[in-house]
């Protein structure tokens, strides 16, 4: 593999990437540099196996301070200076004694631990500089006193509801310092807060600044508008290589997808502690679900009701066993509904009730320490009204279902409990990566990812294709496409919605070669190779040769690469771990070779 990755014109095995941007291994020149877009946040599992926003930094402009995002106040920008990473991005500032700051304030959940970090340098006064984490510039916060001298801080402070607070300074040489300050505030709405409060002038030097979710700083992530991030998941709870993740567009339609206290959830027969334990995510913003001794439902559902109409509509949850290992999820679009019980100890399914929903399908997985993600999945033909999602603890696998409500109904003991975190209902056929919701619905747009006017890295009279990688959902996927900017001329490896792999392959419109596999599971890894070349085009899947054309013509002028889509068409929902382009037609040993497991 590693002799036949040297032959190749592009490499892409997922692991730097940028805003903008996913590099390729090969060339190392950024020839092969993939450009990517998705203008909103996004979810993935990271290394340690915990959902996370991507991208992190919740900070626009995070080494760009001059820029209008950021408020200041009496601060005199003086110059462009050196950062921490040897780059010509952070700046010189110098205060004149008074309280002068600087601050971006950005919403946040209310209650919930924040970290705010930012590279800090001494240059020349007093030498102590104030960094907070705050509403406004001296309201409610969260705050410490860093001494830029010595590289040391002083006892964090608090005004109006901030709480929690710890704080870190941390020298990374050369004079800088990176102080980070964590904590709570009651408010919807927090930022960083960098200002001399009035403690005498000084001058100093500013990069760097974060704010992430949780009671410890991330590792620094640089943003400029936060916007098309790529996310690099890690399939399987964490660990190993991660996967270019590439989704389509989704909303989930639940609002506070994380906050079940809320007024927008309605509770029947069970009581809400808010912020109980670690949930999927690493904070303590998980939800205790304890039932009552009420002998009948015990379950909570979302009051913000949506529209809906007719289709295929998912519904999720995250649910970790207290006392009570089974759980159900109810469904309902207008008065269609599906309930299925869940055993979060065998990751297994237990009993049902229908009342109208069909092609009903249904998934649980272990989402590690404790936690596994269940889904329900189900088509109304009516189209008549709202959805909801509906979320009940069980007394057993097979319980007794409610005649009216088709919940699970039994008699209640207040010993019982257990954790519910990250509600979700989406119009689609199968779940997608988590989308977070406050006070209404939020949608996660599309992920694109292509390379254009890169036609000396594609072979014009054959070559190879290669991918690496899961298929999400039931819905057909084109990992790996190269062509015209059209799909006039074009060869590509297609992934079908009963798993099946395709190569395709037209040439001035006309289809020169479709060869087609069988059924694969959906969701596991697979290799595919598609070869072209006049009179010779091949696929392989996993060591074998699925199929060959003999007759064909190579497609005209190819000078761009697609990742999830045919020419800028989205055909997404895929994990890529490898794509490796060849501007020859490899032999049959090589790509046997190549594609086994």
């Amino acid at each position: 593999m590693s002799n036949l990755l040297e032959q190749a014109s592009l490499v892409m095995i997922p692991s730097g990437y940028k805003e903008d941007v996913v590099y390729s291994e090969i060339p190392i020149n950024g020839a092969g540099d993939l450009a990517f877009t998705r203008a909103s946040n996004g979810t993935r599992i990271n290394s340690q196996g915990l959902v996370e926003v991507v991208p992190w930094n919740l900070f626009q402009q995070s080494e760009n301070f001059p820029n209008a995002i950021w408020t200041k106040s009496t601060l005199t920008f003086n110059s462009t200076v050196t950062a921490p990473n040897g780059t010509s991005t952070a700046q010189n500032y110098s205060t004149a004694g008074a309280y002068s700051y600087v601050l971006q304030t950005i919403t946040v959940s209310s209650g919930e631990y924040y970290t705010v970090s930012c590279y800090l340098k001494y240059t020349s006064g007093v030498g102590s500089i104030s960094i907070g984490y705050t509403d406004a510039p001296s309201n409610n916060f969260i705050r410490v006193d860093a001494n830029l001298i010595n590289g040391t801080i002083g006892s964090v402070s608090y005004g109006g509801n901030g709480a929690n607070g710890t704080a870190t300074i941390t020298s990374v040489g050369d004079g800088w310092y990176r102080v980070t300050v964590s904590g709570t505030l009651t408010i919807g709405n927090a930022g960083l807060i960098v200002s001399n409060l009035a403690l005498g002038a000084t001058t100093f030097n500013i990069w760097g600044a974060q704010l992430n979710i949780g009671a410890t700083a991330k590792p620094y992530f640089p943003t400029t508008d936060r916007l098309n991030v790529p996310r690099l998941t890690y399939q399987n709870g964490g660990g190993g290589c991660p996967s270019l993740l590439l989704e389509k567009q989704s909303t989930n339609l639940l609002s506070y997808s994380e906050q079940f206290d809320n007024a927008g959830w309605t509770v029947i027969g069970t009581s809400i502690t808010s912020n109980n334990t670690t949930s999927p995510d690493g904070t303590q913003n998980a939800d205790k679900i304890s039932e009552d001794s009420s002998n009948g439902l015990h379950l909570v559902y979302n009051t913000n009701i949506l529209s809906t109409g007719a289709g295929t509509w998912t519904t999720s949850i995250f649910y970790k066993k207290g006392t009570r290992r089974y759980f159900a999820i109810k469904m309902q679009i207008g008065s269609s509904s599906y309930t299925q019980v869940f055993d979060a100890d065998g990751l297994t399914t237990g009993g049902s009730s229908s009342n109208g929903l069909t092609s009903v399908s249904s998934t649980i997985v272990s989402m590690g320490n404790g936690w596994v993600r269940a889904t329900l999945t189900g088509t109304d033909a009516s189209g008549g009204g709202s959805g909801l999602g509906i979320f009940s603890l069980s007394n057993s696998a097979t319980p007794t279902f409610d005649a009216g409500n088709f919940n699970p109904t039994y008699q209640g003991s207040t010993s019982e409990y257990g954790f519910f975190y990250g509600a979700q209902l989406e119009a689609s056929s199968y779940p997608t990566s988590y989308i977070p919701t406050t006070s209404s619905s939020a949608t996660r747009v599309a992920d694109a990812c292509s390379k254009t006017g890169i036609s000396s890295l594609i072979g014009q009279t054959e070559g190879t294709l290669f991918f690496e990688g899961s298929q999400i959902g039931a819905a057909t996927t084109v990992p790996f496409q190269l062509s015209d900017t059209t799909n006039a001329n074009r060869v590509q490896i297609e992934i079908g919605s009963s798993g099946q792999p395709l190569l395709v392959a037209s040439s001035a419109g006309t289809t020169q070669a479709v060869i087609v596999g069988s059924s694969y599971t959906i969701g596991q890894n697979r290799k595919i190779a598609v070869t072209y070349k006049n009179n010779d085009f091949r696929l392989y899947q996993n060591g074998v040769l699925i199929g060959s054309d003999t007759s064909g013509s190579v497609p005209l002028s190819l000078t761009a690469i697609y990742l999830g889509s045919e020419a800028g068409t989205p055909y997404l929902d895929v994990q890529i771990k490898q794509i490796v382009n060849f501007k020859t037609s490899l032999t049959n040993a090589e790509c046997i070779a190549l594609t086994t497991i």
